[in-house]
C-alpha cells in the first residue's frame, strides 16, 4: 500500500504531505483545484509520465517522495525481483528530485534506472484513468490474469518449467550440432597423440637409464683401453703394483716377527694385497663384458630419439608425456560420450515437447472454460455501473509454442450499442475505461498482484443514482485493495475511508494548491453537501449529505460475501500520521 506522499515544488504544488488510508481514500475539490495533479506527481514518482514539465515556475528543483508498505511476502518477492535484489524489506521508499535537466529516482536510498523503476511500478500501483502504464490493457499480462482467474497458476507454472526445459534441450542439441566439427577435429587430434604415445610407450626412469647405456655403449672402445691400461698395471706387467706390494708385504712380515707392534701394518698389507687381487680379477670380468655391439648402440639411439620426439611436442620430461597422455584420454572419453548423448538427445526432445503439449492444451482448455465465466462476470458489473449494453469477450488466439502456454489472450469489450468489439486498449473514453477496469478489478478481487489501485474519471459522465453504484464498488474492493479515487461525485465520497479535499488559492504573484484531510463528521456533512449543491449550502443538502453518508455507512457494515481483507481485518493498521523515515 501507499503509505505517504510527499510533494515539493512539483506544478502549483509548493509542498504536500499525503497520509493515506488502507482501504478506500477520496479526493474532492474544485475543478481546476489540482486533483488529478495528485495522480500526475505518482506517476512521475515511478517514472510513468514526464517530471520535467511538472516543476514549480522559478525553482530550480522540485521531490516527490513515496512510501509503499509491503505487508505481503509475495509482494516484497515480486519488488525484489523488480529491483533486481535478493530480498526488500516491509517498508519502501521511492524518491525522485526533479530539475529543469535532469532527475534522479532512488529506492530506499539507491539510485534506480527508469527500466528498473518502470518493472517496480507495475507491482506497486495500478493506475485507471489514461491508457498508457495500465497493466490490464497489456495482452501479456491479460493472460497472466485470465490464468489467476482460472485458478490455474500451477498448471501455467508446471507449462513453463516444461518449456524451459524443452527450450534448453534444443538450445544443447543446436549447439552440439554448431560445434560437431570442431568436436570431430578435436577427437581425431587427441587419438592421434595417443596413439603416437603409445606406439612409443615410454616407461618412467626409461630415457635416464638408456642414456647411461648410450654412454657405454658409445664410449666402449675407450673403456677397453682404459681396462686393459688398469690390468696391466696391476698385475700383468714387470714391476706391477701386485708384485711390488708383495715385496713390501714380505719386508713387514719379516718386521712384524722382530717387532709384534708391526703386526697391525702388515696385516693392513696383506687386506691391500688382497682387495688389489680381487680388484684385478673384476677388472679382467668386466673386460670380458665389454663386446662391441653396432646394433645394440643403433637400436638404443632409436629409442633416444623416439622419447626426445615426444617430450619436444608434449612436455620436458617423459612424465609430462605420460600426463598429458592422460588429460587427452579423458577428454577422448569424455567427447565419444557427447557423441553418445547427441544419438539419445533427439529421443528426449520429442518426450519433453510431448508433456509441454500435454500440459499446455490442459492449460488452454482451462483457460477457455475460464474465459466465459470472466466475460459473463464482466457484462455483470458493467451493468451495474450504468453500461447496460456493453459486451466483453475474451478472444484465446493461437500462437506459437511459449512459457505461457499455446495461446495470446485479448479482452474485447464494446460499450455503446452498435459499436464493434475493439481492444481494451482501445477503448476511447477515459470515463468508460476507469469503468471497465473497476468492473475487473472487481471481478479479478482475487488477483492480488497488485494491492495499491487508483481512479480517475471513473464518474465522469455518471449521475449521482450511478455514483451511489459505483462508490459501493469501490469499497467494495477496497475491503482487498487500498483505493484511491478523485471523484466529482458525492455519492461516491460518501464512502470514504478517508476523505481529502484539495482546494487552490492564488494571489498576485502566485497559485497555490493544498490538500487537507476531512475528518469530523459535521466537516464531511459540509463537503458533501457543497459537492451537491456548490456554495449554497443549505438545511436541506445538509440533510441530503448526512442520508448519503448514513446509507454509505449501512452498505459498509453490512457482512461481506468476498474474501477478507490483506492480513485478516482490514481496517487494523492504518497507515495515517505514519512519517517516512
Amino acid at each position: 500500500m501507499l503509505a505517504q506522499l510527499a510533494i515539493e515544488n512539483l506544478a502549483v504544488i509548493e509542498q504536500a504531505v499525503v497520509d493515506f488510508d488502507d482501504r478506500l481514500n477520496v479526493f474532492t475539490g474544485q475543478t481546476g483545484a489540482g486533483k488529478s495533479l495528485l495522480v500526475g506527481a505518482i506517476e512521475a514518482l515511478l517514472g510513468l509520465r514526464s517530471s520535467r514539465d511538472m516543476l514549480r515556475a522559478g525553482v530550480a528543483e522540485g521531490r516527490v517522495t513515496g512510501l509503499f508498505l509491503l505487508r505481503d511476502p509475495a509482494s516484497r518477492v515480486q519488488a525484489a525481483d523488480a529491483l533486481g535484489e535478493p530480498e526488500v524489506g516491509e517498508e519502501l521508499v521511492v524518491s525522485r528530485r526533479i530539475q529543469a535537466n535532469r532527475w534522479v529516482v532512488a529506492v530506499t536510498g539507491r539510485p534506480v534506472a527508469a527500466t528498473t523503476l518502470r518493472a517496480l511500478a507495475e507491482v506497486l500501483i495500478d493506475i485507471h484513468g489514461q491508457h498508457e502504464h495500465q497493466y490490464l490493457l497489456r495482452p501479456g499480462n491479460q493472460l497472466r490474469v485470465l490464468t489467476v482467474f482460472a485458478e490455474a497458476q500451477d498448471l501455467a507454472e508446471q507449462v513453463r518449467q516444461a518449456w524451459q526445459g524443452w527450450r534448453e534441450l534444443l538450445e544443447r542439441a543446436e549447439q552440439l550440432a554448431r560445434d560437431r566439427q570442431q568436436r570431430s577435429q578435436m577427437l581425431e587430434l587427441y587419438r592421434f597423440q595417443a596413439e603416437e604415445i603409445d606406439r612409443v610407450d615410454p616407461a618412467p626412469r626409461e630415457y635416464e637409464e638408456l642414456q647411461t647405456e648410450h654412454r657405454r655403449l658409445a664410449n666402449l672402445e675407450r673403456l677397453q683401453l682404459l681396462a686393459a691400461q688398469s690390468g696391466e698395471a696391476l698385475g700383468e706387467e714387470e714391476s706391477s703394483i701386485v708384485d711390488r706390494l708383495r715385496q713390501v708385504s714380505a719386508w713387514l712380515a719379516e718386521m712384524a716377527r722382530l717387532d709384534p707392534d708391526a703386526a697391525n701394518i702388515e696385516k693392513a698389507c696383506d687386506d691391500a694385497l688382497a682387495g688389489l687381487s680381487e680388484l684385478s680379477i673384476d677388472l679382467a670380468r668386466y673386460v670380458e663384458g665389454l663386446e662391441l655391439d653396432p646394433a645394440r648402440l643403433e637400436s638404443v639411439e632409436q629409442r633416444i630419439e623416439q622419447i626426445q620426439k615426444l617430450c619436444r611436442k608434449y612436455g620436458l620430461t617423459v612424465e609430462d608425456v605420460l600426463d598429458h597422455r592422460r588429460r587427452i584420454g579423458e577428454e577422448v572419453r569424455r567427447l565419444e560420450s557427447i557423441e553418445t548423448d547427441f544419438s539419445h538427445l533427439d529421443a528426449r526432445i520429442a518426450e519433453v515437447q510431448a508433456e509441454y503439449m500435454r500440459l499446455a492444451q490442459r492449460l488452454t482448455q482451462r483457460r477457455r472454460q475460464a474465459s466465459k465465466r470472466l466475460a459473463e462476470a464482466v457484462v455483470a458489473e458493467l451493468a451495474d455501473l450504468g453500461m447496460e449494453k456493453a459486451v466483453c469477450r475474451i478472444e484465446l488466439q493461437q500462437a506459437e509454442p511459449g512459457p505461457g502456454g499455446l495461446e495470446a489472450v485479448e479482452f474485447m469489450i464494446s460499450a455503446n450499442p452498435g459499436l464493434p468489439l475493439r481492444p481494451l486498449r482501445q477503448v476511447a473514453s477515459g470515463g468508460e475505461l476507469s469503468r471497465v477496469m473497476l468492473a475487473l478489478k472487481s471481478v479479478l478481487s482475487g488477483d492480488a498482484r497488485c494491492s495499491v489501485l487508483v481512479f480517475d474519471e471513473v464518474d465522469a459522465n455518471v449521475g449521482g443514482r450511478m455514483g451511489a453504484v459505483i462508490g459501493r464498488k469501490l469499497a467494495a474492493l477496497a475491503q482487498r485493495n487500498q483505493v484511491l479515487c478523485i471523484t466529482h461525485l458525492p455519492q461516491i465520497a460518501a464512502y470514504a475511508d478517508r476523505h481529502m479535499t484539495v482546494h487552490k488559492t492564488s494571489d498576485a504573484r502566485t497559485t497555490r494548491t493544498q490538500v487537507r484531510l476531512i475528518e469530523q463528521q459535521p466537516d464531511r456533512v459540509v463537503e458533501l453537501a457543497e459537492m451537491i449543491a456548490g456554495r449554497n449550502v443549505t438545511d436541506a443538502t445538509r440533510q441530503q449529505a448526512e442520508q448519503l453518508l448514513g446509507e454509505a455507512r449501512g452498505e459498509r457494515e453490512k457482512p461481506s460475501a468476498g474474501p477478507a481483507g490483506k492480513g485478516g481485518a482490514k481496517g487494523k493498521g492504518r497507515a495515517a500520521g505514519r512519517k517516512m523515515k
